[in-house]
């Protein structure tokens, strides 16, 4: 799994943040095309999502918990042979902390879920860790 992020400062406390996830699970799908998962399948999954953040700025602002919530769309893409693509939406919720090492460089701890389809059918947990850079 790949994450890119981007934030946008909307006060101390608010941001609004976009991004996307990209993976590419082996899922049952089909017919077996190999013998080390007989019916499994590579396929690329998307999910482009905006979410917006509460934090409290702690330490000066240095250490910052969230609370984020949030949605976007979810873009499974796969062949024909293996029942076409899927695009769906989704929501989702984080928690996490971001912790500032310089003015321009920190560190960023998250568990997100999201909820995929209008039932929500499918599910996803995502627990990150990633570097940030101020601009």
């Amino acid at each position: 799994m790949l994450a890119a992020r981007a934030e946008l400062p909307l006060s101390r406390f608010f941001l609004l943040e976009g991004g996307v996830v990209y993976a590419r699970p082996t899922e049952e799908l089909g017919p077996p095309t190999s013998t080390s998962c007989p019916g499994c399948t590579t396929t690329t999954f998307l999910a482009p999502e905006l979410q917006l953040q509460v934090q409290a700025p702690l330490g000066g602002g240095r250490v910052a918990p969230y609370l984020g919530l949030g949605g976007g769309g979810a873009f499974e893409l796969r062949g024909a042979a293996n029942g076409g693509s899927y695009n769906t939406y989704t929501a989702s919720a984080a928690t996490g902390v971001r912790t500032w090492l310089s003015d321009n460089f920190g560190l960023r701890g998250e568990l997100r879920v999201r909820g995929i389809g209008k039932t929500f059918g499918g599910a996803a947990a995502e627990w990150t860790l990633g570097m940030a850079w101020r601009l």
